[in-house]
């Protein structure tokens, strides 16, 4: 495998613009260091050290072997034909040339880089746009991914306290900031695949501010609708305890597994057939969070007993296919297993 790379030369004007949130010479020694690039050889002039971000492990050297991997200097490109390309020691071809190309159309082509496979329908659709057009405006600001996270977990937690006060109106914006939450809490993510910022730390804050955002809406909801559902506190309590025990046993399962975020929950094993394998998708179903649109809905239409109907019996099926799950791949080595919830912990950033 080449692990040895030239950066074509282009004007250090265009080495030092910075799009997206990063200079143009950052996001390609990235680029090049997420592939597996570990020394780089820069051909023309190269921006002063202290101007940039430089991944570690990857050594900028005055040469390198004839047969290492060219890529352009005035051209980005995608992190997997990078890589491809190291296979092979062939150019990378997916890519948009920087010559030419209006920086919002190059912007464009970044985002579209960081959406995720496993969005469920309304996230794909929908969610994700919103999102994603708040990303753009982020990127030159000085918030950070974690920061996004911050405000994200701060508006969910806030809207499931509105909960707990059973008032029509105050139970509409509380569904409607829980809507809110989920949409933005994308945003920490996209900055983070976008400027490469993606930590352990993130990630855990992300998962964990997210079920405790589910936490606060299934309790707020079970004190809110004890006038309308006698069964309301069991009910809490079953969605809060399938919720927390999901959290505790995927973060647990996450870290004894090391399975990386490209191999989360997403990941189905092709050769597992029957109930595991069908165990498997309802839990990446139900790990997706289009159920926010029924709890807008039912907000709306003043039916939110029947959305903790829904929590309380959601969140526990969720914990037993984790538990289902876990027994199921006992003695697998840790390359071929793939855990609930691990795609939420190695998560692309924050």
């Amino acid at each position: 495998m080449i692990l040895d790379a030239r950066l074509g030369s282009c004007s250090l004007e265009r080495r030092i613009q910075r799009i997206a949130g990063m200079s143009v010479f950052e996001r390609q020694l990235f680029t090049v260091a997420r592939a597996g690039v570990r020394r780089l050889l820069v051909e023309g002039p190269t921006p002063p050290e202290n101007s940039y971000r430089s991944p570690a492990g990857l050594e900028l050297v005055s040469a390198v072997d004839a047969s290492s991997l060219q890529v352009s200097g005035r051209r980005f490109y995608r992190v997997e034909s990078v890589r491809a390309a190291i296979q092979t020691g062939a150019e990378p071809l997916e890519g948009i040339d920087l010559d030419g190309s209006e920086a919002e159309e190059v912007v464009d082509w970044l985002l579209e880089g960081v959406r995720k496979d496993s969005d469920g329908f309304m996230a794909r659709h929908f969610d994700r746009r919103i999102s994603l057009a708040v990303t753009r405006r982020l990127l030159d600001t000085p918030v950070r991914p974690n920061h996004m996270t911050v405000i994200s977990t701060a508006i969910g937690l806030t809207g499931g306290v509105l909960f707990f006060f059973a008032i029509r109106r105050l139970e509409l914006l509380g569904a409607i900031l829980i809507w809110l939450h989920t949409v933005l809490d994308g945003c920490d993510g996209e900055m983070a695949r976008l400027t490469f910022r993606e930590s352990g730390w993130g990630a855990w804050l992300d998962f964990w501010g997210d079920n405790l955002v589910h936490v606060s809406l299934f309790g707020g909801l079970a004190a809110g609708q004890l006038h309308r559902e006698r069964l309301a506190v069991p009910l809490g309590i079953l969605a809060c305890i399938g919720t927390l025990g999901s959290a505790i046993g995927s973060a647990w399962l996450s870290a004894k597994s090391k399975v990386s975020g490209a191999k989360g929950m997403a990941q189905l094993r092709t050769e597992e057939h029957g109930l595991g394998r069908r165990l498997k998708e309802l839990e990446v179903t139900l790990a997706q969070r289009d159920f926010i649109y029924l709890l807008v809905l039912c907000a709306f239409v003043d039916r939110l007993e029947e959305f903790l109907w829904a929590a309380a019996c959601g969140a526990p099926l969720f914990l037993f296919i984790l538990i289902y799950l876990a027994w199921h791949q006992r003695g697998k080595t840790p390359d071929e297993r793939s855990y609930p919830g691990s795609a939420e912990i190695a998560k692309e950033s924050t």
